[in-house]
């Protein structure tokens, strides 16, 4: 890819010029924040009835994701930003657990620049699980998943999968709604180690996994501008990829929770947007 390229996208960061200035738009008033996830959600209904039965009240985002709070963004700087906005999440357990068990089907990144942000130790161990199946570093690693579970995985050595942070998380009393923002950027791979489990597998276990304790629905959805859609990476079959740690049933259920891909133009009318609401740039931003 063209340098040219690579700086067009820098300028245009789809979470400064998409995610925030349009999805902030629901987090401005509890009555009209709910009328806007409503109509958001009806766009919804020609690619799945996941949320059909939520649409006439979606109930009231709660007020965590209103709260806003210390940010340090990567472009930026540090800013004030809603709670919604980059929420940090665990990875799941099961698949921390899939990829311990089955290390030898891991990606071996072994290149210096990943040997470079790796410890000493860390990388001795990972060699002994990856490349030399020691079945005692094995034992070793899910005792201590067992030990801090995924909440305490950041940065552990046998964590092969890390934390993400959603572009946005729009939670209501009723529903768990992860949002992945894209303008010009095409998914990518969720982790190095597994390069078939992309952004829409991870969103949707990970949403699973926070919305069950409270008992909550729980969707995600791809927004992105009118044509950047990549169809091949957004098909049920590509997403199912994956998901190595569920029998077939699993996988289609938790597919059956994707809401597929919305255009941020789509939204102009019934939330009524202005041009102001599509900043180009994040010159523009700022």
């Amino acid at each position: 890819m063209s340098d040219s390229i690579h700086t067009q996208r820098g300028r245009q960061n789809s979470s400064i010029t998409r995610v925030r200035p349009i999805l902030g738009q629901l987090l401005r008033s509890v009555e009209s924040g709910r009328d806007r996830l409503r109509k958001l959600l009806e766009l919804t209904l020609e690619n799945t009835s996941c949320v059909e039965h939520l649409i006439a009240d979606p109930g009231a985002i709660v007020t965590d994701c209103r709260r806003k709070r210390s940010y340090n963004d990567r472009v930026l700087g540090t800013i004030e930003l809603e709670g919604a906005f980059e929420w940090k999440v665990p990875p799941p357990g099961a698949f921390l657990r899939y990829l311990i068990e089955n290390s030898g089907e891991l990606q071996k990144v072994w290149v210096k620049k990943r040997e470079d942000d790796m410890g000493e130790e860390t990388r001795q161990l990972r060699r002994q699980l990856i490349e030399e199946q020691d079945i005692r570093t094995s034992q070793r690693a899910l005792l201590e998943l067992d030990a801090v579970g995924a909440q305490g995985s950041e940065r552990k050595w046998w964590a092969f999968e890390g934390f993400t942070e959603v572009d946005c998380l729009i939670e209501t009393e009723k529903l768990v709604l992860f949002i992945e923002g894209k303008r010009n950027e095409s998914l990518s791979c969720a982790t190095d180690w597994f390069p078939l489990r992309n952004q829409l597998a991870r969103n949707l276990e990970c949403a699973r996994q926070y919305a069950a304790p409270m008992g909550k629905e729980f969707a995600v959805l791809l927004m992105t501008e009118a044509g950047i859609g990549d169809a091949t990476e957004q098909s049920l079959e590509r997403i199912q990829q994956g998901f190595p740690h569920l029998d077939k049933g699993e996988r289609g259920e938790l597919c059956r929770h994707f809401l597929g891909e919305v255009h941020w133009q789509s939204l102009r009318e019934p939330w009524g947007l202005t041009d102001d609401h599509f900043p180009d740039s994040i010159e523009e931003v700022r």
